[in-house]
């Protein structure tokens, strides 16, 4: 069997051709697993962040709710206060007109 130096270089040719699919395969493989690791990654970010918003707004929405309760329960003390001072007031001028006759 006479093998001609034509032969042998495509031998060798389809010898390097199968190596460098073989290579490219396992590169591109690798390379979709990293992206697919990236990307469940980003995925469980996002979602992280969004429940961190989420939980801000409650906080913010709760505290303007209290804020708002907060004031409305300080008009009612300060509307008592003016009751029980003019009611006070009104005692102590019956007093003083039962006293002074």
């Amino acid at each position: 069997m006479d093998l001609a130096a034509k032969d042998i270089l495509y031998l060798a040719l389809a010898i390097a051709v199968l190596w460098l699919a073989v290579f490219l395969s396992l590169a591109l493989y690798h390379i979709i697993g990293i992206l697919r690791d990236a990307h469940h990654f980003t995925h469980d970010f996002q979602e992280r962040i969004d429940r961190f918003e989420h939980t801000v707004h409650r906080l913010r929405e709760k505290f303007e709710h209290s804020t708002a309760t907060m004031l409305l329960l300080g008009e009612g003390v300060k509307q008592l206060l003016n009751y029980v001072l003019d009611k006070k007031a009104t005692a102590s001028e019956k007093r003083r007109g039962k006293t002074g006759k």
